[in-house]
């Protein structure tokens, strides 16, 4: 049965390939496009039904992160074998397209973030280890006093686990042997000493490699700045004299103005879920068509009850199908009408021609957020006007705030026009919340071992007593890793109200709660719960819940994020539907978006690392085992989570450095805990005050206040220049740009850079055809090269053609693929008739005159029949009439804040929000 299926799905898949694109005339170089060609069919292809399965494991393919890195590797795309018919990203001919053990510095084409995060995971374990000598210097300590003291061995206050522990070491040491825990503490106090140097290094290190990235890989961000408390009745052109004025030295090159396009997001998402309410229920009502659902049904009388049941379902499903479509036209007519009601919010890029010009421009309107909120303090409640006014910062009574921008792909373009009052009002209430559950869930935790210490109350040499105390320890441990699990979702969730102009920083807010939430939850409450006890080192006392839940934290966290129940289930409803075959009621959109990987949760990873952190700072003074735990955790943390994101993950959205700068600025908050923690152990075991926080406190305080780690960091910003190449000259190269990232331009920009990348190319074109040699095989290979790629145009324009085909209503909503625009590139490459540079070799000629060239009639041309001056007169006429691909692009609507430009046609005008796209 399940070969029958899979037969009959391979099937429909040629079915399908056949009915969608005509691969007669191909050549066997043009087959990997094929894929590729579906245009103005793609939203028929995507709605079909039963679904091509071969082609869902392709779009999962091409969504896989190994084969991103391949195409930023395979810059000639040499290796491309097929293409995905939804996302159009390439897919590769190579067995290992990215292997595990590769470098993470390659991870940077997903985004700064990815591999400042691998880094920072590495100088974590150079902690561990510096702390596991230490414990490896007080378990030999330990064990040799242990053996001296006769009595000890025989003490049944000591748990297993608690034998390599400060606190078991100081209970049974004599006051003659005071100079060894003198000793320890010395240890202690060089390591910690150690880790803030170490900090001071690696931050410098990682300003350092920010910047080279910076330098080599050049941004859009690189040329721009991000203005906000702009007044909203300024222009686009107000704007640009406004910087052009405060700044003499660089002149802005095109303004994108910022949107309130709240509601109209809101209504976009709303049509998402009524579309696919609508598929599904349309997937009901082919099942309900479905005559084999009675076959099993033997009497006739029951057949006859199923079938009218079935008919008033069906009546009713067509009914639901009907108020659906009219909702959707409805909403997509008051999405097309919202087209020229879009208001400017006050927020702007500015993007110059040279980064040197954005930089001084950021450093002279810079102010922190302490001396904002200061501002706001006394211009908006204390009415101080005078003391705030500046002329040079303030336009219109409103002080101008310049910052460096994100990357055009990282902002969440709805939430820029959300006020930072509103914003700050909804991160207190999310704190409230998160705060709220951790209580209840700290209150489980209370009971739990409430419960526990009832039994441990009994005989110790109870068998039943001490198995329903290990099983409740074990039930404690695994709540608090599902407790962790759902702070996450929940913190996730209720941070979406936060309204966060970026993705970094809501990954970043997310995982400064998440961080603190599973911290209290992990490793305070066991402090909490065992307060006030006599003991800390039996079996149910404070070393045994710390040793459990860093366990926790190290091992069971990875399996359950490796076994991911949700993933499971995936896995288990593909296997279902690939049974099914032809059977299947799913459509092609529905099927690809089954087969998709789960999109990677950087807040999560952030603050899973800074929990084991937090836990071995905290504890290894008290239980030095800690430490050795962390460190083979972080170990296998590391190569789960990054096996996970190379082979199950979907692409992400690009991470910058804010998440890694602002973990990397936290460690000294980190090293304080660690000397608390030592203050506030060693002071509860030896009843003795020592001076180890005061030291550790001036320790802080000249790391903070000496001018050293300022002096550091500046010197490497100033030894790294900025980008030396200029905007004009980098603008087509780059994947991203703010016009095209922004919802309501994006149409024009795109046009626009589709029609500078054709000029560009056809100017390459006419520059190698005048150093190129002349020689009849080299005309040869052209004229081949050009017939070959006859279907490859076609497809090209087919491309283009949808992409430009879209209604009005969605072209806003209409996001065009990250990578797709170096797909185009490609193919733009393959429809320039000319080869500049080629070299036949020797060995390929015999191979050259025995092929025949296909032509665009029915009859075959020999090499031998082409006259020679005829090939270069269809050369030359290739090369100076280039295939036009914007030609016949269609009316678009351009929503600017004057609401002066209305309906019109492209033709040729390549800028309407400013001079670039």
């Amino acid at each position: 049965m399940e070969e029958e299926s899979k037969t009959a799905n391979l099937q429909h898949c040629d079915n399908l390939n056949n009915s969608t694109t005509n691969n007669q005339n191909l050549s066997q170089d043009d087959k990997s496009f094929e894929d590729c060609a579906f245009a103005g069919e793609e939203e028929e292809l995507l709605d079909t039904s039963p679904p091509c399965f071969e082609k869902c494991k392709k779009h999962r393919e091409a969504w896989k992160v190994k084969n991103l890195a391949l195409l930023s590797a395979n810059e000639d795309w040499s290796s491309i074998e097929k293409f995905c018919q939804c996302c159009h990203l390439p897919l590769y001919n190579a067995a290992k397209p990215f292997q595990f053990c590769t470098s993470n510095t390659n991870l940077g084409i997903l985004g700064l973030g990815f591999t400042l995060f691998y880094k920072l995971k590495i100088f974590h374990c150079c902690i561990y280890i510096a702390l596991c000598v230490v414990a490896i210097v007080i378990s030999t300590l330990y064990l040799s006093q242990q053996e001296s003291a006769s009595d000890y061995n025989s003490s049944k206050e000591v748990s297993y686990l608690a034998y390599t522990s400060l606190g078991s070491y100081g209970k049974s040491i004599q006051s003659s042997e005071k100079e060894q825990i003198e000793m320890i503490r010395f240890i202690y106090l060089a390591c910690l000493v150690s880790i803030v140097f170490g900090t001071l290094i690696f931050e410098c290190c990682q300003v350092k490699f920010i910047k080279y990235s910076e330098r080599e890989y050049t941004k859009a961000s690189d040329f721009a700045v991000i203005a906000s408390n702009i007044p909203v009745s300024k222009t686009e052109q107000q704007i640009k004299e406004w910087f052009k004025q405060n700044n003499d030295d660089g002149e802005p090159q095109y303004v994108s103005l910022c949107y309130d396009i709240k509601e109209t997001t809101l209504k976009g998402q709303k049509i998402e879920k009524l579309k696919n309410k609508r598929a599904s229920l349309r997937s009901y009502l082919k099942e309900l068509e479905d005559p084999a659902y009675l076959r099993n049904y033997t009497i006739w009388a029951f057949s006859e009850y199923i079938k009218s049941v079935r008919l008033s379902k069906y009546h009713q499903v067509e009914e639901e199908i009907k108020a659906l479509d009219f909702q959707i036209t409805e909403l997509e007519r008051e999405v097309q009408k919202a087209g020229d009601d879009f208001s400017f919010c006050g927020t702007a890029f500015i993007i110059y021609d040279n980064s040197e010009d954005a930089f001084k421009i950021r450093e002279k309107f810079e102010i922190s957020y302490l001396r904002r909120s200061i501002n706001f303090v006394l211009k908006k409640v204390c009415k101080c006007k005078k003391f705030t006014k500046n002329d040079n910062y303030t336009w219109d009574d409103s002080r101008i705030f310049i910052d460096k921008p994100a990357e055009p792909n990282n902002y969440i373009w709805e939430n820029l026009s959300a006020k930072m009052k509103y914003r700050v009002l909804k991160t207190f209430i999310t704190f409230l919340k998160a705060l709220g559950f951790l209580f209840i869930a700290f209150s489980i935790n209370y009971v739990l071992n409430l419960i526990r210490d009832q039994f441990s109350e009994n005989d110790e040499s109870n068998v039943l007593s001490q198995m329903i105390r290990y099983l409740i320890t074990f039930i404690t441990m695994l709540f608090v890793s599902c407790t962790n699990i759902a702070l996450g979702k929940l913190i996730r969730s209720i941070s979406n109200a936060e309204k966060h102009h970026n993705y970094s920083t809501y990954h970043l807010s997310v995982s400064i709660k998440l961080t603190f939430a599973t911290f209290i939850n992990t490793g305070i409450s066991p402090l909490i719960v065992n307060f006030g006890t006599s003991n800390w080192f039996h079996s149910n006392g404070l070393a045994v819940d710390v040793f459990w839940n860093t366990f926790s934290v190290c091992f069971i966290g990875p399996l359950l994020y490796l076994f991911d129940p949700a993933y499971l289930y995936k896995l288990y409803k593909i296997r279902s539907e690939k049974k099914k075959g032809a059977q299947s009621i799913l459509t092609q959109r529905q099927a690809n978006l089954l087969f998709e990987g789960p999109q990677v949760d950087m807040a999560q990873r952030y603050s899973n690392s800074m929990l084991l952190l937090s836990l071995a700072m905290m504890y290894s003074y008290l239980f030095p085992i800690i430490p050795v735990l962390a460190l083979f955790g972080v170990i296998f943390q590391y190569q789960i989570e990054k096996y996970l994101l190379l082979n199950r993950h979907k692409l992400p959205v690009q991470i910058g450095s804010t998440l890694s700068k602002f973990y990397v600025g936290f460690m000294p908050i980190m090293i304080c805990v660690f000397g608390l923690s030592i203050y506030m152990f060693a002071k509860t075991l030896f009843k003795q005050h020592y001076i180890e926080f005061p030291i550790i406190s001036g320790v802080l305080v000249i790391y903070y206040l000496s001018p050293l780690p300022r002096w550091m960091k500046r010197t490497i910003q100033k030894c790294n220049k900025h980008t030396k190449k200029s905007y004009k000259e980098t603008k087509l190269s780059l994947f991203h740009d703010y016009n095209r990232a922004n919802p309501v331009t994006r149409r024009n920009a795109v046009q626009a850079f589709l029609q500078l990348k054709q000029q560009e190319l056809s100017k390459n074109a006419r520059d190698g055809y005048d150093k190129m040699n002349t020689s009849t095989d080299t005309f040869i290979q052209i004229q081949t090269f050009k017939m070959k790629t006859i279907n490859t145009r076609s497809k090209l324009d087919d491309v283009l053609n949808y992409k430009t085909r879209k209604s009005v209503m969605d072209g806003w909503l209409y996001s065009v693929p990250e990578y797709d625009f170096k797909f185009l590139e490609y193919l733009y490459s393959k429809s320039i008739v000319l080869l500049p540079k080629l070299q036949i070799e020797e060995k390929d000629k015999k191979a050259h005159e025995e092929e025949k060239i296909p032509n665009k009639g029915s009859d075959d041309l020999r090499l031998e029949d082409i006259d020679e001056e005829e090939i270069k007169k269809n050369t030359r006429a290739g090369i100076n009439n280039p295939p036009n691909f914007a030609e016949n692009m269609p009316t678009y609507v351009s929503i600017n804040s004057s609401k002066n430009v209305r309906e019109q046609e492209f033709q040729g005008n390549l800028y309407t929000h400013g001079e670039d796209p």
